[in-house]
C-alpha cells in the first residue's frame, strides 16, 4: 500500500469503523466530482452500500434527491433514509420522473454506483439531465456513449481515476 494512502487510526476508532472510511472517501469523491449545492436536484443509479452513503451525504448536504435500483429493499431503504423518491429502473420511465421531480427541467446531476456491464445507467442518466448536467460513472457500468444525447444536452461525463 502506497504511504500516500494510508491514515492512522485514532484510538478512538474502532478496527470496524475504521474499515468504512475508504467507502466514504468513494462517495465523497463521487460528490466532489458532482459539485452539488443546496437546492440541487440529484439521482443516485444503485443503492447498494456505496449508493446508499451517497445519497445520505447529498442529502445532508442541502440537495433533492432520488434513488434508482431494480432491487425493493434497496429502494424501501433509501426511501427511509435519505431520498425524496424512488424510482425502479425496470419499472419507470425514469426520464419522464425526473422532469415530473424537477419541474419540468431535469436534474443537475446524476451519481451512478450500479455494477453491470451494460450502459443502462448511463443511458438513463443522460435521459435524466438537464442541459449541461453532470453524470458521475463511479460504478462498475458501461462506458459505451449515447453521443447524440450527450451532445444535445451538452452533458459532462465525469470518470473518476
Amino acid at each position: 500500500m502506497p504511504s500516500h494512502l494510508c491514515l492512522k487510526k485514532p484510538s478512538t476508532v474502532s478496527f470496524h469503523e475504521a474499515s468504512f472510511a475508504a467507502l466514504g472517501g468513494i462517495a465523497l469523491e463521487a460528490l466532489r466530482l458532482a459539485k452539488p449545492e443546496i437546492g440541487h436536484r440529484v439521482a443516485v443509479i444503485g443503492l447498494g452500500l456505496l449508493g446508499q452513503i451517497t445519497a445520505q451525504a447529498l442529502k445532508a448536504s442541502g440537495c433533492k434527491v432520488i434513488g434508482v435500483d431494480v432491487l425493493e429493499d434497496r429502494l424501501n431503504l433509501a426511501q427511509e433514509l435519505s431520498c425524496d423518491a424512488v424510482f425502479n429502473s425496470g419499472e419507470s420511465d425514469l426520464a419522464a420522473e425526473a422532469i415530473r421531480f424537477s419541474r419540468g427541467h431535469g436534474l443537475d446531476s446524476v451519481i451512478i454506483l450500479a455494477s453491470t456491464k451494460s450502459d443502462e445507467p448511463l443511458r438513463q442518466a443522460a435521459s435524466m439531465c438537464m442541459e449541461r448536467g453532470t453524470i458521475v460513472a463511479s460504478g462498475l457500468v458501461g462506458l459505451n456513449v449515447p453521443r447524440d444525447l450527450f451532445f444535445e444536452k451538452e452533458l459532462n461525463l465525469v470518470i473518476p481515476k
